[in-house]
C-alpha cells in the first residue's frame, strides 16, 4: 500500500490504491466510499485507515491521500481591438483552483505582472498580438485559453460633410486623440487652412479663423509623433 498518493480529481478507486477488499475502512470527515470509489468533498489531504481481522491478530495499516481538484476551464478574456493604442489590461478570470500565468506568443507586448490575471500589457504592435492564460494545479494537467488584442493602423477618411445634421459634422481619425499628433490642411493653392497639435477629431470645416472652408478637395499631412509615422492624403469637404 503506498504510503502516500497524490489524485487529479475528486476520486480514486480502490484498484488504484492495491488490493484493499475485506477491510474496514476508518475514514475522515470529507471523504467517503462509494462503491469501489474513494469520494472527496473537498480538495485537501486525508489521512485514512483500514484494519483486516484474521485469525490471529488485527491488522492496521493507514496512508495519506491528497485531492488536487482541476478548473474545468479557465477563460483569458474577451478579444480586444485598438485603434492606434499600444497598450491595454488582460483580464482573465481567476482560476478556481491552482495559479495562472501570462506568456506572449506572437506579435509584441511587454506583460506587467504574468502572474496576475488582470495586468497591464504595453509596447504593443500592429496586427495580432495573441496572449495565452494557462492555469496549472500540479499534478493535474495545465488548461488554457487565449486572447488577441489587435491594433489597427489609423484609419484617414477621404472626407466629410460638416452641414450641422449631426452625421459626419467632424473629420475622425480613430485613434488619433491617443497620441501626439500634429495635423496640417492645405487648400488647391497650397496654403494652409487649419492646423492643429495633438487632433482631437474636432475639425468642423472651418479655417482657422473659424470661418466656413468652401466645399472642395484639400490636402491634409498628419503627423504623429508616438512612433513617427507620417500619413499624407486628400480630404474632400462636402455639404
Amino acid at each position: 500500500m503506498p504510503a502516500d498518493t497524490v489524485v487529479c480529481g475528486e476520486s480514486i478507486t480502490l484498484d488504484q490504491l492495491g488490493n484493499l477488499t475485506g477491510g474496514v475502512w476508518n475514514l475522515p470527515d470529507g471523504i467517503s466510499l462509494d462503491g469501489n470509489f474513494l469520494q472527496s468533498d473537498f480538495p485537501g489531504v486525508y489521512n485514512i485507515q483500514i484494519e483486516w481481522d484474521s485469525m490471529l491478530c488485527t491488522m492496521q495499516d493507514s496512508m495519506q491521500i491528497e485531492f488536487v481538484w482541476n478548473n474545468d476551464s479557465v477563460f483569458a478574456g474577451e478579444d480586444i481591438s485598438l485603434n492606434y493604442s499600444f497598450e491595454t489590461n488582460l483580464a482573465a478570470s481567476l482560476p478556481q483552483y491552482g495559479t495562472g500565468s501570462w506568456e506572449l506568443l506572437q506579435g509584441y507586448g511587454v506583460i506587467e505582472d504574468t502572474l496576475q490575471a488582470s495586468t497591464n500589457v504595453s509596447g504593443l504592435a500592429f496586427g495580432s498580438n495573441i496572449f495565452r492564460w494557462i492555469v496549472r494545479n500540479s499534478p493535474c494537467p495545465a488548461f488554457f485559453d487565449y486572447i488577441v488584442v489587435e491594433v489597427e493602423d489609423l484609419f484617414v477618411p477621404e472626407g466629410f460633410s460638416p452641414n450641422g445634421d449631426g452625421v459626419n459634422d467632424y473629420f475622425v481619425v480613430a485613434g488619433i486623440e491617443n497620441v501626439q499628433s500634429e495635423f496640417v490642411v492645405y487648400n488647391r493653392w497650397g496654403n494652409i487652412v487649419f492646423e492643429a497639435d495633438n487632433y482631437q477629431n474636432n475639425w468642423n470645416g472651418k479655417n482657422n479663423e473659424q470661418q466656413d472652408l468652401p466645399d472642395d478637395t484639400y490636402m491634409y499631412i498628419l503627423k504623429v509623433i508616438d512612433g513617427g509615422r507620417v500619413y499624407k492624403g486628400f480630404i474632400v469637404i462636402e455639404r
